[in-house]
């Protein structure tokens, strides 16, 4: 089964297009459940702000249309769209606690990139994130569910139009702008899936997005996984897969890096083929590597991976644009090229840094930091 995970990079884009205005409350107005409270819609610019009032407002119809619910989670940081009944969303709603509250340990706030210069005109640059707005997760049950939410999330998005069409034919994906993802609940010939894996998957790429900005694919999947793992002791969320998964796969992946790397020597040459991995595909080496490498990371070197992901952002927020009348615009696909990765890590974790995450692979849990000389 293929899930995507769709990126602004992969299409042209001004980002800086108006959204369509959200609709508005009409006098018999929506209820909504904030933290599982049930309250009226018309209330929550009081509670929680206009920010995600309107955002509510906006998928409050929506999923009335499908008859599905809508909560407000975590002091208005994330929405969810779901069918589920009492029990199962109790354990949704707790799972997206969880999963914030990982992100928010393993990567604090965002740090000012470290390799940037005066020679790139501010015109010219995206954006910095700025770690505020809501991350909107769509649990739709079948295909023509899933249809009707995918027109509202391209609605008043000019550069989603073209893609509109090729997402029809996924049964998820993960966008960053807006920071929306949707997964079918309840698809023909699923196997080998897991709701609670695409959810805390889905959440933490969307909150690390958020805070960091788009990260080169590989990396942003890799710490998806990592946050997966840890959360729920396996891997069941594979973007882009459509081959057979096997069983034994959730929960193989420290032993085959073991195995994969144990004649490795802590070579580096593993690096230009995973830094060349690009969002559209999947490829089951690199998918390992990934996972190493952000569980390497975070093991290993937690302190300095913010300052890390804040650099690679910077990377695309310079180089992955071009000149577009006064602004800028983005470069479809474009991704940082595995030379100037490899500047960053060094840059910020030293030279050797990617030898030693090999040697990580190889050893997996006896793998042992050198102390600093």
């Amino acid at each position: 089964m293929r899930f995507a995970t769709l990126a602004p990079a992969l299409i042209v884009s001004t980002l800086f297009v108006a959204a369509a205005p959200p609709a508005s409350a009409d006098s018999q107005s929506p209820t909504v459940f904030v933290d599982g409270r049930k309250t009226a819609l018309a209330e929550l610019a009081g509670e929680l702000g206009d920010d995600v009032s309107e955002e509510a407002t906006r998928w409050a119809a929506a999923a009335d249309s499908i008859d599905a619910s809508l909560h407000v989670v975590a002091g208005g940081r994330v929405l969810l769209v779901t069918h589920s009944t009492k029990r199962k969303l109790k354990k949704e709603l707790a799972l997206i606690g969880d999963t914030l509250e990982l992100v928010d340990e393993l990567l604090p706030a965002r740090p000012v990139a470290t390799n940037e210069s005066t020679d790139q005109p501010s015109a010219r640059r995206m954006p910095d994130p700025s770690d505020d707005g809501v991350l909107v997760l769509l649990q739709p049950k079948n295909d023509e569910e899933y249809g009707q939410l995918l027109e509202v999330v391209v609605e008043g998005e000019r550069y989603l139009q073209a893609w509109r069409d090729s997402a029809r034919r996924l049964p998820g994906f993960t966008i960053s702008r807006p920071a929306v993802a949707m997964w079918i609940e309840l698809l023909d010939g699923q196997e080998e899936f897991d709701i609670r894996n695409e959810l805390v998957h889905r959440l933490a790429h969307l909150a690390v997005a958020r805070r960091f900005g788009e990260l080169p694919y590989w990396l942003q999947t890799g710490l998806s996984w990592h946050v997966e793992e840890e959360l729920l002791g396996a891997i069941y969320c594979f973007p882009y897969r459509d081959e057979f998964v096997w069983a034994t796969e959730h929960t193989s992946w420290d032993n085959d890096l073991a195995r994969e790397f144990k004649t490795a020597k802590g070579s580096d040459s593993y690096f230009a083929g995973l830094a060349a991995w690009r969002r559209g595909s999947y490829r089951g080496d690199e998918a390992r590597q990934a996972f190493g490498m952000a569980r390497f990371l975070m093991e290993h070197h937690r302190e300095d991976t913010p300052q890390l992901l804040s650099n690679l952002f910077h990377l695309r927020a310079t180089k992955g644009v071009k000149s577009a009348g006064r602004g800028w615009e983005l470069i479809p696909g474009w991704e940082p090229d595995a030379k100037d990765q490899r500047a960053e890590f060094e840059r910020v974790l030293g030279e050797g840094i990617l030898s030693e995450a090999a040697k990580s692979f190889a050893r997996g849990k006896r793998y042992k930091k050198p102390r600093a000389r």
